[in-house]
């Protein structure tokens, strides 16, 4: 159970904060990223799985909600290596707890992040019905 309350317009809604570093065709996610069992997959060039814990047993892990969308922000040891690089999400796939992001290049292609890149996201569920 998240008990930090978000000021919103928007009852229930809950922020998860990801971060992660890109690699030799791999992400991992930083410390700072919170506890909260997300875990962040390398799929292939550019994309990312980023997926909340689904639990096991009778004991099922709290259920993230609904998506509602995503802020994101780069940030790299050289800055102007991720200049004009932007992030997009597909859809949220409820079964598995799912969210695929497409890194893209200034150019529009899909696009690895390097081992001193990082992508932040803020990423905005709610939970209960809409």
């Amino acid at each position: 159970m998240n008990v930090n309350q978000v000021n919103s317009n928007y009852p229930e809604l809950q922020l998860h904060f990801v971060d992660f570093v890109g690699g030799a065709a791999a992400v991992t996610r930083n410390k700072y990223g919170g506890p909260d069992g997300i875990t962040v997959t390398y799929v292939g060039t550019g994309l990312v799985d980023i997926k909340w814990p689904l639990g096991s047993g009778a004991v099922a892990a709290d259920n993230p909600g609904q998506f509602c969308g995503f802020a994101f922000g780069f940030h790299a040891t050289v800055p102007a290596n991720v200049k004009g690089y932007t992030c997009e999400a597909g859809d949220y796939n409820a079964a598995t707890r799912t969210l695929r992001v497409e890194i893209m290049s200034a150019a529009q292609a899909l696009v690895d992040l390097a081992a001193a890149q990082n992508l932040s996201l803020v990423i905005f569920m709610k939970r209960g019905a809409v």
